[in-house]
């Protein structure tokens, strides 16, 4: 069960990354319900197709993703959170950005 204001342990240790968004839906009642899925990690180097890149772009990928874990949704960890009343809530797209040269940046992927 998640429990708001506590760290979740036994939760957070079986998925360590962001959860992912499923729905969010509102309705004239004033009703919010918010659906989302745990992650699950997969296998090192799984479901690699670079199909449709252009051979230079594909080939420096390749190896990157290698050495990655893809990340999916767990459908054995999916939860509905409702609030049957409430004033506000806001949506954020984080991935969005724009470049911005003043911006430190650290990494090179």
């Amino acid at each position: 069960m998640l429990a708001f204001g506590t760290n979740n342990d036994e939760i957070t240790a079986s998925s360590p990354t962001a959860p992912f968004l499923l729905s969010m839906t509102d309705n004239p009642d004033n009703e919010l319900s918010i659906i989302i899925a745990f992650a699950k990690q997969g296998e090192k180097g799984e479901g690699l197709d670079l199909t449709g890149f252009p051979p230079e772009i594909a080939n420096k990928a390749k190896d990157l993703l290698l050495e990655s874990y893809p990340v999916y949704e767990d459908p054995e960890q999916i939860y509905e959170i409702r609030f049957k009343d409430y004033v506000i809530y806001q949506c954020r797209n984080e991935s969005y950005t724009c470049w911005d040269d003043s911006e430190v940046r650290k990494g090179n992927t």
